[in-house]
């Protein structure tokens, strides 16, 4: 299965992962303050594929906005692969 964290951005978040098992995944539910326009960082051992970029794999920046993020540790290669993002959930 997978774990579920919840974030409410309150400042720049730069995301690190440790201690992690072989395919565990994990979905970050991120969500913007009242304020939004809260930057992300990706801190080392996290990798993306090709058709995620630092600049697609940037959040939504609309008040209270949640994105969800989907990422599975490979033990193989020791790191941390950024594997979804969904933008723009709203009230």
């Amino acid at each position: 299965l997978y774990d579920i964290v919840d974030i409410t951005m309150e400042g720049l978040l730069t995301l690190y992962f440790s201690g992690g098992q072989d395919g565990k995944a994990t979905i970050l539910r991120i969500r913007q303050d009242a304020v939004g326009f809260r930057p992300i960082t990706y801190g080392a051992g996290i990798r993306m594929g090709v058709d995620l970029t630092l600049v697609t794999a940037q959040l939504s920046t609309t008040p209270m906005a949640l994105d969800y993020l989907l990422v599975r540790y490979n033990i193989v290669d020791n790191t941390y692969d950024l594997l979804a993002i969904n933008h723009g959930y709203t009230f």
